[in-house]
This record gives C-alpha cells, sequence and structure tokens, in this order.
C-alpha cells in the first residue's frame, strides 16, 4: 500500500487488522512467555486448504470461539449459585478465578504438547494431520498404548457422567415446560405429556446433532446457546437488581470441606480440554499458516474463555443468592426458578441451553468410542456414528433415572474424573512430550503445572472424601 513493500507480515495480521482487541494482544506478545523452543521446520505442518480472505477468516474464528465458549458454559453453571451458600463472595471469586486460570494453562499445556508432536513427526515422516487430534493418540506417545487407554477410558467415563448429569437436569424441566402449555392435566396425562416431550426432544432435536460428523455444524447451537446462558444471567442480575427484598451478606465460617467442594464444582464448570483438540483443529483450518501461530489465536481463546466464564459465574452465583437468600439456594438453581413465576422465560432458555449445549459434550465421547475400535485414520461412517450415538444415548437416558442431587453429581465429577482429565494428564502430556527443559518459560510452566497438579490433588482428596461420607 501506498507504494512501500511491507515486509516480514504476519500470515495472521490482516485478521487482526479487523479487532483491537486482538491486534494489542499480538504486539503485546504476551504468549511468548510460554515458548518452549519448538524447532521452526521449514516443512512445518500446515493444512492443506486454499487462503481466505480477510473477512472470511474473520467471521470462520468468531464461529470457532463462540463454538469453544459454548462447549465450556454447560449444565455446571446451575450449580455455581450454590456454591455461594458455602463460602464467601469474595472466597468464591478468588476460587473462580485460580480454578480458570489452573484450567487454562493445563490447556495452553496440551496445545504444546500437540504443535511439538505435529512438528516433530512432519520433519521426520508422513504423519496424518489427524493423528495427534485426540487425547488417546496425545497420550500413547506421552505415556505407552497402555496409558492411552487409561486417560480414554477416564475420559469417556467423566464425559458419560456429564451426559447423564445433563439428561437429569432436562429431565427436571420438562415437567415445568409442560405446565407453561397444558392447562391442569390430571395426574395421568401430565406424566404421558412428560415423557413423550422428553423422548421427543432426543429423538428430534439431540439424537440428529449428536450424530453430525464435526462439530462445526453446531455453530448455530453454541450462538443460541450462549444467548440463552446470558438471558439467564442478566435475567437473575435484573431480578436481584430491582428486588425489593435484597438477602444482606451472609457471615461463612470457613470450613475446607465447603471450600474443597465448591473447587470441584468449578472445575466441572471449566472443564474446557475435551473439546480444546477438534476445536483447534477448527482455527487451523481458518487460515493457511504454521502450527504455532495457529497455537498463538488458541491461546487467546483460551485466556477470553477463561475471563468470560469468570465473571458470568461470578455475576449469576452472587446475584443468585441476594436474589433467593443464602439459606434457600438449591444445588440446581432451576429449582429455585421453577418457583418464580416471572422467571418463566429463562428456565425455558435454560432448558433450550442445556438441549443445544449437550451434543458438545455429547461429540468428544462418541469420538472416543470410535478412537478406542479404530485403529486407523480412516474416516466414520454416517451408520456408525448413528449407531454409536443412539446407543449411548439410550443407555444414558435409562441410567438418568437414578441420579441423586445435580450438584452432588458435578462436585464427584470435578473432583474425580475433572482432576485427572483437566490437570493431571495435561501435566503429564506437557513433561514427556514438550522439550521444556531448552527454555527458562518452559521450565516455570513446568513448576507451575506441577505445583497446580499437588495443590488440586489435596483438594480433590478432600472433596471426594467429604461427598462420600456424607451422602
Amino acid at each position: 500500500m501506498y507504494g512501500t513493500q511491507q515486509p516480514a507480515q504476519s500470515e495472521y495480521a490482516p485478521l487482526l487488522e479487523k479487532s483491537s482487541i486482538l491486534r494489542s494482544f499480538y504486539h503485546l506478545k504476551w504468549y511468548q512467555t510460554l515458548s518452549l523452543a519448538i524447532s521452526k521446520a521449514e516443512n512445518d505442518s500446515m493444512l492443506p486448504l486454499g487462503p481466505r480472505d480477510r473477512h472470511g477468516a474473520f467471521t470462520e474464528l468468531v464461529h470457532v470461539f463462540f463454538t469453544f465458549l459454548t462447549s465450556v458454559i454447560g449444565a455446571g453453571l446451575l450449580s455455581i449459585p450454590y456454591t455461594f451458600t458455602l463460602i464467601s463472595k469474595s472466597e468464591a471469586f478468588i476460587s473462580l478465578l485460580v480454578v480458570g486460570i489452573s484450567m487454562g494453562l493445563m490447556s495452553i499445556a496440551i496445545l504444546h504438547a500437540h504443535a511439538a508432536l505435529v512438528v516433530k513427526k512432519s520433519s521426520t515422516q508422513s504423519t496424518s494431520l489427524r493423528k495427534f487430534t485426540s487425547f488417546h493418540s496425545i497420550a500413547v506417545e506421552a505415556g505407552g498404548p497402555v496409558f492411552g487407554y487409561i486417560v480414554s477410558i477416564s475420559i469417556g467415563i467423566a464425559i458419560y457422567g456429564g451426559c447423564v448429569g445433563c439428561i437429569r437436569v432436562i429431565r427436571d424441566i420438562v415437567p415445568f415446560v409442560v405446565s407453561m402449555v397444558l392447562v391442569s392435566p390430571n395426574a395421568a396425562v401430565e406424566a404421558t405429556v412428560n415423557e413423550s416431550l422428553l423422548w421427543i426432544t432426543f429423538l428430534l432435536v439431540i439424537f440428529p446433532l449428536c450424530a453430525l460428523k464435526s462439530l462445526s455444524g453446531l455453530r448455530f447451537s453454541s450462538y443460541l446457546g450462549f444467548s440463552f446462558s446470558m438471558y439467564l444471567i442478566l435475567s437473575i442480575v435484573y431480578r436481584a437488581w430491582w428486588s425489593e427484598t435484597i438477602d444482606s451478606a451472609a457471615s461463612h465460617s470457613f470450613l475446607i470441606s465447603n471450600f474443597t467442594q465448591s473447587v470441584s464444582i468449578y472445575n466441572y464448570a471449566f472443564l474446557m480440554q475435551v473439546n480444546l483438540l477438534p476445536i483447534f483443529q477448527q482455527v487451523r483450518k481458518c487460515r493457511m499458516e504454521a502450527i504455532q501461530k495457529s497455537r498463538d489465536i488458541m491461546s487467546v481463546f483460551i485466556l477470553a474463555v477463561v475471563v468470560i466464564c469468570t465473571l458470568l459465574y461470578w455475576l449469576l452465583g452472587s446475584y443468585s443468592v441476594e436474589l433467593y437468600g443464602s439459606d434457600k439456594v438449591q444445588g440446581n438453581i432451576l429449582l429455585n426458578l421453577k418457583s418464580d413465576r416471572r422467571m418463566e422465560l429463562p428456565v425455558l432458555a435454560v432448558f433450550l441451553t442445556v438441549v443445544l449445549s449437550f451434543p458438545l459434550l455429547f461429540h468428544p465421547l462418541r469420538d472416543l468410542c470410535h478412537d478406542s475400535v479404530i485403529s486407523s485414520d480412516s474416516e466414520t461412517t454416517l451408520l456408525k456414528r448413528t449407531k454409536t450415538a443412539f446407543l449411548l444415548l439410550l443407555s444414558q437416558l435409562l441410567l438418568a433415572e437414578w441420579i441423586p442431587d445435580v450438584q452432588v453429581i458435578f462436585a464427584y465429577t470435578g473432583a474425580s474424573s475433572c482432576f485427572v482429565i483437566g490437570v493431571l494428564f495435561p501435566a503429564i502430556f506437557y513433561s514427556n512430550i514438550c522439550p521444556w527443559r531448552k527454555s527458562l518459560y518452559g521450565k516455570a510452566l513446568f513448576c507451575s503445572l506441577w505445583t497446580i497438579v499437588i495443590v488440586f490433588s489435596m483438594v480433590s482428596f478432600d472433596a471426594l472424601r467429604f461427598l462420600t461420607y456424607s451422602t
């Protein structure tokens, strides 16, 4: 432009021109402090896709970001207000921030492990780009086939439990949705309609979404799910702000069991690792660029998701306590909303949020089942995806009949599977795959990751002990 040649311009600089926020991150180069001294190989792997124009690349990245954000904001937020009855608002905010930052660092560690493997293998042999896009494939490189299957089983159990919890939430909301459109039926008719609506929802809405080939087909549900979540939070904030009877801040005596239970629920609410690599592949497809540059963009996404989720969770929890009282907020905030006639639309919005975000949680479980059976890089057919989705959904629906309180499930899952998946495994991946000894910042990140592992292991142990003996 203007007759001057621009030397060595970044391949994603045109994208950054679209947003002052991204441009400030780029010029600050904050992400370089996490550099692992990965070599800049000339044959650095790039996806074989044609270049896109500036507007197209930016739009695609926005779609990917909202898909990532919605995959994090799910049913776990329904138990966030309950934690504000266990600990004070300031303790909850600090805990949310610490858990969010820790999960973000672990996600960045997974990205570095993935990038290191891609660069290493592409410089030595011809490797499929699909080779290291799952937890299982990275775990095999980090600890061998046995460790790979341990990781897959752990993730499968965690996701399966999360899916059952979401179905339990949907079952709890279905009677309220029916009561909004059906005027005082008898008990038998009401029960029949409730069951019919539940099965229709899964057969006509959730099941087709769960059988999709990739998460890119769920981008419309990402927008709707995020919008409905925002509507729920803003409705509670608005009601609490204008409510005449606002609950005063109750004093909480600090109890270790309350703290560890709250942190475990936050672990579940902040878990972003299961969808990280599939969504990262969508980031790479947005522009034709080296994997390190895509990794840096994804790191910005992770930071943004941590900040947004921390603020949203704190607003939801603090204002729910002000609106309904610290002694009345239940483990599932929907149980409070169902008794408030002015919150009918937010409850319906939550119903749609859980329904539309459920496939984002379900997809990694389906892919793990395929990964465990299919060792080749061949594509799974529509028939195989449909069979797997049907069998998994059917078993989850049947198991959801016996699920206890939702907050107990979320705390158990957060203290066990989410700790293993979101904290322990990423630290092992980073330690065994990345060349962290070559960089001062690599060593610092290594120490940070294992400090997080030690602290969170003690928290999870106490939470599991308390939940086991109290339920």
